[in-house]
């Protein structure tokens, strides 16, 4: 709400911006700016030649400074990917839109031969999809559910692929 009421729409969030809204919320400066960097670097980035990505700055630790600030689309973005998940279906968008595909989610996830998921496996691939261990934890329970054979210790990766699609 505090992005609609006080960034114009033609010049996007600034770094300036962003720690003036945060400064007013109770943040100090300096997590202001970190919190600013880590919405750069969640933010889409920009392939067209001479666009904002060729006239940002890149950071040491990977993240993309931009100047020209983030464009309402783009933080919109970016806090979908910061937001809690605790349901199945807010998993399965957090996978679409980090991997771009359920499909190359469900390839991406580490399994044994035998295609079961091992609670470790699952908790470091939601931890790359920005899901916290807790709610990491709440969903794995919830997919054993689906599971089609009780001896497995961990998941099997058709008990997850169903819970996505459920």
């Amino acid at each position: 709400k505090a992005y609609v009421n006080s960034v114009p729409a033609l010049t996007g969030l600034t770094r300036e911006a962003f720690v003036q809204i945060a400064h007013a919320t109770g943040f100090s400066d300096e997590e202001a700016v970190l919190m600013y960097n880590h919405l750069c670097g969640l933010c889409p980035k920009r392939r067209k030649r001479g666009s904002a990505l060729a006239r940002s700055w890149l950071m040491r630790d990977g993240t993309v400074m931009d100047p020209d600030g983030i464009s309402r689309g783009d933080f919109v973005h970016a806090m979908q990917l910061v937001l809690p998940v605790r349901t199945l279906g807010q998993l399965r968008n957090r996978m679409i839109k980090k991997m771009s595909s359920l499909q190359a989610a469900l390839h991406a996830i580490k399994s044994s031969r035998r295609g079961v998921i091992a609670a470790s496996d699952f908790r470091d691939f939601l931890a790359g999809c920005g899901v916290a261990g807790r709610e990491a934890g709440k969903l794995w329970d919830e997919i054993r559910m689906h599971n089609d054979q009780e001896e497995f210790q961990g998941i099997s990766r058709a008990a997850f692929a169903l819970s996505l699609r459920h």
